[in-house]
């Protein structure tokens, strides 16, 4: 298989990750029972349960949660969506016999442009949790943001410990639940 093919079979997978986070953030409508969990048939976005889980967020802060997730979910993920074509599009311009350099420099800024509107959108998404979580929720909310903006981050670490050799370490099996639910 050719680097091309890898490539453009891996934009296509990253693509399908995000449209599924997406439609699932839309689809779950923030019900939730007074005891914590979720409605019966209602489709709970994946971060959402790593977020429950290690922080052990309230109804309350659950709401909130789903508010925000939503929110960035969505904008989050119509910027993927706009990256993953300028990528393609740098690509193709930069593999044709004579690319024009005008072009490029055009697809490189708004690439840039929409880099910069993606951290700005995970800060306050990360803001916006901060504010709900009480100050020991907030160390382990930083804990999850530090794992996840590690490119080498595994989120396994922080329900079991240290990966890597030695007592208690293990590989990072994390990788296969989804680019999408690791990074920011």
């Amino acid at each position: 298989m050719t680097r091309d093919r890898v490539l453009i079979w891996a934009v296509l997978v990253l693509l399908a990750v995000n449209i599924a986070t997406i439609i699932s953030a839309l689809r779950y409508s923030g019900k939730v029972k007074s005891d914590g969990t979720e409605a019966v048939g209602e489709v709970v976005d994946a971060r959402q349960i790593l977020f429950r889980e290690h922080l052990g967020l309230t109804a309350s802060q659950e709401r909130d949660f789903v508010r925000l997730n939503s929110s960035f979910s969505q904008n989050a993920g119509r910027m993927t969506v706009r990256l993953d074509q300028l990528r393609r599009e740098m690509v193709e311009e930069l593999s044709k016999p004579d690319p024009e350099m005008k072009v490029i420099e055009k697809i490189t800024e708004e690439i840039g442009s929409l880099h910069s509107d993606l951290k700005m959108e995970t800060a306050e998404y990360y803001l916006g949790m901060k504010k709900v979580c009480t100050p020991e929720q907030q160390v382990l909310l930083r804990e999850m943001f530090m794992v996840m903006s590690d490119p080498e981050g595994d989120l396994n670490t922080l329900f079991r410990g240290p990966i890597g050799p030695g007592p208690g370490g293990r590989g990072r099996n994390m990788r296969g639940f989804g680019r999408g639910m690791n990074r920011f």
